[in-house]
């Protein structure tokens, strides 16, 4: 698309929002920016290999300085600090960047840009939006606003919430249905983080089935899958992706959760104690086995070391695969004495240390049920590679799958 082809897809685009009601024409937002694109390209890239974007040269120092300044994922300040900040390290890339990525698709990018945002205004407007926060038990602010960017990634289908109503999606070639569905998962995400859930995290953690955390812990996801990729996908082309998220146990909940999200969005019911009671007995139902699911047990990771280099322990982790929402790592003395809490406790510790739990063997990984059902994993090793290795066999569920179940105890060398 030429320039002038662009400026009247753009003018085109403004014409069709002011036929709009004018608090519709202002609810989402489509952009495409350079700065944006690069960064977020950046910040999603292997830190420990050189960015294959573009593959001339190595992730900027101005960017792994910010990642390793946004471990709390505050990406919305983080994409703020870019704007503000075009250091000349940044700028260089910018230069490389425009020439070997967006300018060879600058094109592509900018009629997906017009596309989506048409059919944003169709179908993502304040009745849907409205329909959305009502579900989830709050009212959406007048001023209501969502700022959608575009970046080009070598990734599969990808986008992510990035704070302060910022959604961040890349546009492949995917099927509009499917973009509309990534942006309302992210919206789903939006509206989750503002709702008080002080009620229905209680209700979950006290339930009798003894699951109710683990469902709590997959409803963020398994809601915005289920209204996203599926419910508004179904609207748009009548059919749903059959899968529709990386995670199997996230993705096949939100299945059949879907059918009890539909009941409440379409009588514009918000979420209650029956809504909470049902989705229990949908996901014990569809995932009998979740208390031995290392998956699943493993969304929240306590750590408990003697080692030095704790970044390392949580980047090992990170690179393992495991689907952690939260990763805390603590000294191996300040290990509480309670152990109510469902997700497994993780000690990584010496060869020469020792812990209750430890069974004083070099280079290995134990893996023990206690009487309480709570799971508790020892990585015995003063080798770095080994620590790495050891959670990337956990996070192929390789003991569970050994052994069917995890009954007393598994150790096995690293």
């Amino acid at each position: 698309m030429n320039r002038k082809a662009f400026i009247c897809s753009l003018l085109f685009v403004v014409s069709a929002c002011q036929n709009l009601k004018q608090e519709d024409a202002k609810i989402v937002s489509v952009e495409a920016s350079k700065e944006v694109a690069l960064a977020v390209s950046e910040f999603n890239t292997d830190l420990s290999e050189p960015t294959k974007l573009p593959k001339v040269r190595n992730v900027s120092k101005m960017i792994k300085t910010l990642y390793h300044d946004q471990r709390d994922w505050r990406f919305s300040s983080f994409i703020d600090s870019v704007e503000q900040n075009h250091s000349e390290i940044f700028s260089e890339g910018l230069a490389e960047y425009s020439k070997f990525v967006w300018k060879e698709n600058a094109n592509f990018i900018y009629d997906k840009q017009y596309e989506i945002q048409k059919y944003c205004n169709k179908y993502l407007t304040r009745k849907y939006l409205i329909k959305l926060y009502k579900f989830f038990g709050i009212m959406p602010p007048e001023n209501f606003s969502l700022k959608v960017y575009l970046f080009p990634i070598l990734k599969e289908n990808f986008g992510f919430y990035g704070g302060d109503n910022k959604i961040f999606i890349q546009p492949m070639p995917y099927s509009i249905s499917t973009h509309l569905g990534i942006i309302a998962h992210e919206c789903s995400h939006v509206v989750y983080d503002k709702m008080d859930k002080t009620k229905m995290k209680q209700f979950y953690l006290n339930h009798r089935s003894g699951t109710g955390e683990l469902v709590f812990n997959a409803m963020n996801e398994a809601l915005a899958v289920a209204i996203g990729n599926r419910l508004l996908k179904i609207e748009i082309d009548e059919i749903e992706d059959e899968d529709s998220f990386a995670y199997s146990y996230i993705d096949d909940f939100s299945k059949e959760l879907k059918h009890l999200v539909k009941e409440y969005m379409d009588s514009g019911k918000s979420m209650d104690e029956s809504f909470f009671n049902k989705s229990i007995e949908i996901f014990n139902k569809i995932i009998p086995d979740s208390q031995n699911n290392l998956d699943i047990l493993m969304y929240k990771i306590n750590v408990f070391t003697n080692i030095k280099d704790q970044n390392y322990i949580i980047d090992a982790i990170r690179s393992s695969g495991f689907f952690c929402e939260s990763i805390e790592v603590s000294r191996l003395s300040e290990c509480p004495v309670t152990q109510e809490s469902i997700e497994p406790y993780i000690y990584v510790i010496g060869n020469n240390e020792k812990c209750k739990f430890s069974i004083g063997k070099k280079d290995t990984l134990c893996v023990k049920k206690l009487a309480n059902h709570k799971i508790v994993i020892v990585i015995q090793t003063n080798d770095k590679k080994k620590i790495k290795k050891a959670f990337r066999l956990l996070k192929n569920n390789f003991i569970v799958k050994k052994i069917g179940k995890i009954v007393e105890q598994v150790a096995f060398k690293i």
